[in-house]
């Protein structure tokens, strides 16, 4: 769950955790309207993903996203997520038809010194 402060306004996860292959699948939620553009998103991203490539050991980390949620789209690149597969156009629960995206981001290998 994401609190801020004493009210919790979405929800955060890592599921399919595949430790031959150390990926992992991203989701994230901001239900409260007013808490999106924030840079709440952000901030949890950046902990999850420090968790995803610490303790749980990923080296990569991939989600999908709506071609529309262009404020995640930008949030997520702003995290180092790049856009790996697009897929057509289908129908969503809500009624909207639309694309979708899979993004990913690696772990950074740390940089041997000299």
């Amino acid at each position: 769950m994401i609190d801020l402060g004493s009210q919790l306004v979405g929800c955060v996860w890592l599921e399919d955790l595949d430790c031959i292959r150390k990926v992992g699948k991203l989701g994230i939620y901001i239900g409260e309207i007013e808490c999106r553009g924030r840079g709440v998103g952000r901030a949890v991203l950046k902990e999850i993903l420090r968790r995803a490539f610490g303790p749980f050991e990923l080296d990569k980390v991939i989600l999908h996203v709506r071609e529309q949620n262009t404020r995640a789209i930008n949030c997520y690149k702003s995290c180092g997520f790049v856009i790996t597969k697009e897929f057509s156009k289908r129908k969503f629960p809500d009624g909207s038809c639309q694309g979708s995206y899979e993004m990913s981001v690696q772990r950074m290998l740390k940089q041997a010194t000299q």
